[in-house]
């Protein structure tokens, strides 16, 4: 079983390297990886690890769009500030002071995006 779910849902034998060490790493990294994954299923009772990886690639799609989208925020949110020459803490500030705004900042921080501003 291990083989067969690492060559399907970890790439094992993969890794187009021709050298040894990384083709040995690559190896390595694939066997930690499903350690942990099995040692996880064990603890979440999924019905099938397939269920698993689906889950867990949902997820880091989501969290990489997420904090792709936040960071295009803070680009955008930037921008405006030095057209309107003013200070990004001022201007967020601002933006706090309405609730209907402050609701919808609070919700974005409050989701897993990186909290930087």
């Amino acid at each position: 079983m291990f083989f067969k779910e690492s060559k399907q849902l970890l790439n094992l034998g993969g890794c187009q390297s021709s050298n040894f060490d990384a083709q040995i790493a690559d190896n390595t990294i694939t066997m930690i990886a499903y350690t942990l994954l099995a040692f996880r299923y064990r603890y979440d009772n999924y019905e099938s690890m397939g269920k698993l990886f689906r889950a867990m690639n949902a997820d880091q799609i989501k969290q990489t769009l997420d904090k792709r989208l936040w960071e295009l925020f803070v680009v955008v949110l930037a921008e405006i500030c030095q057209a309107l020459e003013k200070d990004i803490n001022e201007l967020f500030e601002l933006i706090m002071n309405r609730p209907e705004t402050a609701k919808l900042v609070s919700a974005m921080l409050d989701s897993p995006l990186p909290k930087a501003v």
